[in-house]
C-alpha cells in the first residue's frame, strides 16, 4: 500500500514538473517577444522621397511594349519583385549596363521545402544599349533585323536566375528552422542600400509567417543578415509582406505588410536609416474593413500616402486608403471606396510624374465562385487627378475613388497573370508579373506608348 502511495506521489511530481517546465518555458517565450517588440519603438519625423526615377541608356526608343519571359527550370515561380538599380551603376561580364535586378520564388509548387529565392539581372538589348565601343554599336545596327522589336526582346533581356536564398540558408541566418519562404520584397533607400524582405513559415502554413530582412551587398550577390521583425508581444506570428516600402528623406522607409491571421488586416511599419522600428500602424483605421491583404501604398505629397489593397473573402468591393503622417510620426487615414472588384488578387500602385496608375486583375467573370479572376492583367489610371493639387484629401475624399482603363496588358485563359510589381525610370515602365505559375513575365512599357481606349470594354 505504502508502495503504491510513493509510487502515486512520483508520478504526480513529474506530471507537474512537465507542466511548469512548459509553462516556464512558454513564459520566457512571451516575455522574449514583449521585450522585443517594445524595445524596438522608437519615434521621429521624416518626409517621404517623392522622385527615384533614373535614366535607362537606350540610344533607339521603342514605340510598342516588349514581352521577356524569364528563364526557369523550376516546376514552379512565383511572386516576383523587380527594382531599378540603374543609380548603382553596374554591369555584367560583358560589360553591359544593368537597369534591373528580378526577385521571385521558384520549386516544385508554392510552400514547398525546394523553394527557393531566385535572382536575375535585365540589360537592355545591345543594339539599342549605348556601349562605349562605337564600332561595335554600329555593327549591331547595320545587321539588326527587319523587325527591331523582336530584334529588342532576342539580344539581350534577363540573365540565368540563380537561387540567392533558400530555407537551410536563411535558417543559418536566423538561427532557427525555416521550412519555407515566399514574397521576396526589395526596394533602394535613400542612401543607396538595397534591402530584402522575405516571408518565412518554421511550422504550418502562411498565417505563422514572420518576415526577415536582409541587407545586399554592393554588387548585389551576397547578402547581410539584419534581424526578423518583432511586430508583435505575442508569440509574433503571421506577419507578411509583399509590396516595397515608400523611401523617406532620413534613410529611413514606411513598409507595407500584413497580418494574415483571423482578421486579416494590412499595417504601415516606419523604420530608421539605423533599422529601428518606429511604429506600426494600421492604414484603414477607425472604419477597418475586415479581410485585407497585401496592402500597395505610394506617397502622393512628403507627407502623404494612397493605398489599395487585396480583398479576401465574400466582399470583393476595393478599398482606398488616404494618409497623412503628423510631427509625431504617426498616420491620420480615412478608408475610401472605389469602383473596381478585387477578387483575392494582388494589386499595384505606382506613379508616373503627377499621376497615379493601378495594375490590376480585371474579372471576366463576376457570377461565379470558382471564376479564375486572375486570367487578364490590366493597367488603371487614378481618375482626373493631378498630385499638383494643393487639396489632395478634398478630391481623393470627395466620394468615390474612379479608376479608368487604361489597357489590358496580357491575359492567359484558364491560368493567372498575376502579382505584378513595378519599376519605372525616365522612359520606361517595367513590370514583372507571375506567367501561368510557370515562369516570370516581364513588359518593358514605353512612356511614349498611347494605347487605345477600353472605356467601352471594361465596366
Amino acid at each position: 500500500m505504502k508502495h503504491t502511495i510513493k509510487n502515486h506521489k512520483k508520478q504526480n511530481y513529474k506530471k507537474h514538473l512537465i507542466f511548469f517546465t512548459l509553462w516556464g518555458v512558454f513564459g520566457v517565450v512571451l516575455l522574449c517577444d514583449f521585450v522585443q517588440y517594445f524595445a524596438s519603438k522608437k519615434q521621429n519625423h521624416s518626409n517621404f522621397v517623392l522622385d527615384r526615377e533614373a535614366q535607362l541608356l537606350i540610344d533607339k526608343p521603342l514605340k510598342e511594349p516588349i514581352f521577356f519571359d524569364v528563364p526557369n527550370s523550376a516546376k514552379s515561380a512565383h511572386a516576383s519583385a523587380i527594382v531599378n538599380i540603374q543609380s548603382l551603376q553596374l554591369a555584367d561580364k560583358d560589360n553591359a549596363i544593368l537597369t534591373n535586378m528580378l526577385l521571385y520564388f521558384a520549386g516544385s509548387r508554392e510552400g514547398a521545402s525546394d523553394v527557393c529565392i531566385y535572382q536575375s539581372f535585365f540589360s537592355p538589348p545591345k543594339p539599342y544599349a549605348k556601349s562605349s565601343d562605337k564600332s561595335r554599336a554600329k555593327h549591331l545596327r547595320e545587321n539588326q533585323q527587319k523587325n527591331p522589336q523582336k530584334d529588342f526582346a532576342k539580344n539581350k533581356g534577363w540573365s540565368e536566375p540563380r537561387a540567392i536564398l533558400c530555407p537551410q540558408d536563411l535558417s543559418k541566418m536566423a538561427g532557427k528552422f525555416i521550412k519555407k519562404l515566399g514574397n521576396p520584397v526589395s526596394f533602394i533607400d535613400a542612401k543607396g542600400r538595397v534591402h530584402l524582405f522575405v516571408v518565412g513559415v518554421s511550422m504550418g502554413g502562411w498565417a505563422t509567417s514572420k518576415i526577415y530582412w536582409a541587407i545586399f551587398d554592393r554588387e548585389l550577390s551576397s547578402l547581410s543578415f539584419v534581424r526578423e521583425l518583432h511586430l508583435s508581444p505575442i508569440l509574433n506570428l503571421s506577419h507578411l509582406v509583399r509590396n516595397p516600402a515608400m523611401i523617406l528623406d532620413n534613410g529611413g522607409f514606411v513598409l507595407p505588410i500584413y497580418n494574415e491571421f483571423a482578421q486579416k488586416y494590412p499595417l504601415l511599419l516606419e523604420i530608421n536609416s539605423d533599422y529601428e522600428v518606429l511604429s506600426t500602424q494600421k492604414p484603414f483605421y477607425k472604419d477597418l474593413p475586415r479581410n485585407q491583404l497585401q496592402p500597395s501604398f505610394i506617397p502622393l505629397d512628403f507627407d502623404k500616402s494612397f493605398g489599395v489593397s487585396r480583398r479576401y473573402g465574400a466582399d470583393n468591393s476595393m478599398k482606398a486608403s488616404l494618409c497623412e503622417r503628423e510631427k509625431s510620426g504617426k498616420n491620420s487615414c480615412k478608408t475610401l471606396s472605389t469602383n473596381l472588384q478585387n477578387f483575392d488578387s494582388s494589386s499595384v500602385l505606382f506613379r508616373l510624374g503627377d499621376s497615379v496608375f493601378l495594375l490590376h486583375n480585371r474579372a471576366k467573370n463576376t457570377e461565379s465562385k470558382n471564376a479564375n479572376n486572375r486570367e487578364e492583367l490590366w493597367l488603371y489610371k487614378l481618375q482626373d487627378f493631378d498630385m499638383s493639387q494643393a487639396d489632395l484629401e478634398k478630391h481623393l475624399g470627395g466620394g468615390e475613388v474612379i479608376f479608368e482603363p487604361i489597357m489590358r496588358l496580357d491575359e492567359l485563359e484558364g491560368k493567372e497573370v498575376s502579382y505584378p510589381s513595378v519599376a519605372v525610370n525616365s522612359e520606361f515602365v517595367h513590370i514583372s508579373y507571375t506567367y501561368g505559375r510557370e515562369h516570370i513575365r516581364t513588359l518593358l512599357l514605353p512612356k511614349s506608348y498611347k494605347p487605345k481606349s477600353h472605356k467601352k470594354e471594361v465596366q
